[in-house]
């Protein structure tokens, strides 16, 4: 007896999900939910709408990317390693290679990056046109003005309207999910200037203040590290001729970035094979290995090396640009307490960057603590800091505090996790400017313009600097000492136009939605800037109940504060992937549907019953009802076959 079995109606169970911000976290969030729900085998009746809400006409750069950017605006990571999607490498400079072969830099003016994020974005919102799986709505040039819910689970309703149109415009969305990716906050600082003539607050500010520029002014930026290097740049570009002035609390420029990559070597007793099988290099035994140094059995063990690449015209040797890693010997979490102080570990960061000194070494400065740190520092001018940074970056030179933050790397989260809130506060007030100075460097094409716009006299850098208006003059007084100047008293300069470049802001009341969502108590800020959220999840916390809020997330620079760094595009993806990854787990279980309204099957199957027993013609493989499905991929709808079939056997008995 052979039966057909009929295509009964097929229920399609819709999840609708916004998100609030348009640029490279949603896009990462997006391209990676989309991967997931691709492998999707026929028979989950699921399909995902979202809605990318975005203040921008483009979807994908933001802010950060944007195509506005000058080519004098550089990627501060190396273009090998900038990618949306978590783990991934190398996609963005084979692109590159293709539009912009003449393009050879390790880092590219930071607008290619945009232009690929926009790229990948249109390919995404032209494959969601028809895929099955998920949809995506782009609404360009928008802004949301409110989110409410009814209930911990109840779908959301967002409000948003067209910016710039007048009237009263608003629409309204229902939706099951919100992932907040907002991007960076307004500036804190200053804000007593805002709103003056001559007087650059932000990104948008500061290109307009620039665009009326004539060429001869003297010019005041407040910072000195990147984002004061980037308006330094720019104006050099545009020809700027008058004096610069970069004035911040230390005075310090950033490290210089030397591009290095990671090389896993087989370890032969004593000695380490390279890729030419004729050389090896003498490498000392280390005493104290973490866990993690090698890998495999002790026949086939492999050690770790950070290989630095010199410019082609600069002679070098092994001994300068390698450098073996041999694993943490104090800042493992493994050897530490559960609630360590930040001056412990600070103690414990500068044995660390001792025990990575060596002979070859002693020409740099070695830094035994922090206080002598900050001695040195205090003394070194711009230039001399510049002239040692680039040396070592123009022959690929490994320095011991590379190799540091190389292995410090995967367990900072656990280490800023187990630190208490009292003690992240200490950090914040005391070693954060010393972490980024290092953590944040910039590239050595930009360092060379900086040497040499202090080396003729047309950039200058003031610590300990005071920012007021000047009441005789329209524009603004620096009041501070001069770095390069053996006097330790202070100086005045008069600017006539002011940037202000002393980074991002980190207070969510500066933002007009998280504000009103704050007074809802839908959302709650953190202590050290943000909002609150749970760092398992990424759930933002409510602000009445205290927990976490169902289906709503945060990634991207709210996090900052909770999370040590967000600056590295890595670690948004990372972000991105876990949110994806919890909506798709959600989504990849099988609905409990009664077998009247089980989908249909893809293909006419055909069921032999022989003696009441019953046998698919569709192969051995049984999937059973709940189960998640991440590593099965049917075509077609076996689950609901088998159950139909076991019905069928059961009134056949």
């Amino acid at each position: 007896m052979e039966l057909a079995i009929a295509k009964p109606p097929r229920p399609i169970h819709v999840h609708r999900i916004a998100t609030v911000g348009g640029g490279p976290a949603a896009l990462s969030f997006l391209l990676q939910l989309k991967s997931k729900l691709d492998t999707l085998p026929n028979f989950v009746p699921y399909r995902v709408e979202v809605a990318v809400i975005e203040a921008s006409a483009h979807f994908g750069p933001g802010q950060g990317f944007a195509r506005a950017q000058s080519n004098a605006c550089l990627l501060n990571f190396p273009r090998e390693f900038m990618e949306p999607v978590a783990d991934s490498t190398g996609n963005f400079s084979a692109w590159l290679r293709q539009v912009a072969p003449q393009c050879t830099t390790d880092y590219p003016p930071r607008r290619f990056f945009g232009l690929y994020l926009e790229q990948l974005g249109k390919r995404l919102l032209a494959d969601s046109e028809e895929n099955p799986r998920i949809g995506i709505n782009f609404f360009p040039r928008c802004k949301v003005s409110g989110i409410e819910r009814d209930a911990s689970r109840a779908p959301f309703r967002l409000r948003y309207s067209e910016i710039g149109v007048v009237g009263d415009d608003e629409k309204l969305l229902e939706v099951d999910e919100i992932l907040f990716c907002t991007g960076s906050l307004p500036c804190d600082n200053y804000r007593k200037f805002q709103g003056m003539e001559h007087y650059g607050h932000d990104a948008e500010s500061n290109r307009r203040l620039l665009a009326g520029l004539r060429g001869d002014e003297n010019i005041g930026i407040i910072g000195s590290r990147l984002s004061a290097i980037d308006l330094v740049m720019e104006l050099r570009k545009r020809g700027h001729s008058g004096d610069i002035t970069l004035g911040s609390l230390n005075g310090l420029l950033p490290a210089v970035s030397t591009f290095y990559t990671v090389k896993q070597i087989p370890l032969k007793d004593n000695l380490l094979a390279t890729e030419n099988e004729d050389s090896t290099l003498t490498v000392p035994k280390s005493t104290a290995l973490a866990p993690s140094w090698s890998t495999g059995g002790s026949a086939n063990r492999k050690v770790t090396l950070l290989v630095g690449r010199a410019e082609s015209s600069v002679s070098t040797s092994t001994s300068i640009n390698t450098r073996r890693c041999d694993g943490l010997r104090y800042l493992h979490p493994s050897l530490l307490p559960e609630s360590p102080t930040v001056e412990g570990l600070a103690e414990l960061f500068f044995a660390e960057l001792n025990s990575m000194m060596r002979q070859d070494d002693s020409q740099n400065p070695r830094f035994t603590s922090y206080d002598n740190m900050l001695d040195y520092l205090g003394r070194v001018s711009p230039k001399k800091w510049l002239d040692q940074q680039i040396y070592q970056a123009e022959r690929g030179a490994i320095m011991p505090h590379h190799v540091l933050f190389f292995q410090l790397y995967p367990h900072m989260t656990t280490l800023w996790s187990r630190l208490p809130n009292e003690e992240k506060k200490r950090y914040f007030e005391k070693f954060h400017w010393l972490f980024m100075l290092f953590y944040s460097s910039f590239p050595l094409e930009n360092a060379r313009r900086m040497r040499e716009m202090l080396t003729n006299g047309q950039l200058a850098v003031m610590r300990d600097c005071k920012f007021t208006r000047d009441g005789d003059a329209d524009g603004f007084v620096m009041e501070g000492r001069r770095v390069e100047s053996e006097s330790k008293q202070m100086e005045s300069r008069r600017v006539s136009h002011l940037f202000n470049a002393s980074g991002l802001g980190s207070n969510a009341r500066n933002h007009s939605l998280y504000s009103k969502l704050l007074d809802s108590g839908l959302v709650r800020s953190h202590r050290f800037g943000g909002l609150d959220f749970e760092t398992d999840t990424y759930l933002a916390i409510n602000g009445r109940t205290k927990a976490p809020n169902p289906n709503l997330y945060i990634i991207g620079d709210m996090t900052k504060n909770q999370i040590l760094t967000v600056s590295c595009m890595g670690v948004i993806a990372k972000q991105a992937e876990k949110v994806a990854s919890q909506i798709f787990d959600r989504i990849a279980v099988e609905p409990e549907l009664p077998v009247e309204t089980c989908p249909p099957v893809t293909v006419e199957h055909k069921v032999s019953l022989q003696k009441g027993r019953g046998k698919g013609l569709y192969g051995n493989k049984i999937y059973f009802r709940r189960q998640a499905l991440e590593n099965t991929q049917p075509s077609n709808s076996m689950p609901f076959l088998a159950h139909f079939v076991s019905r069928l056997m059961k009134s056949n008995t």
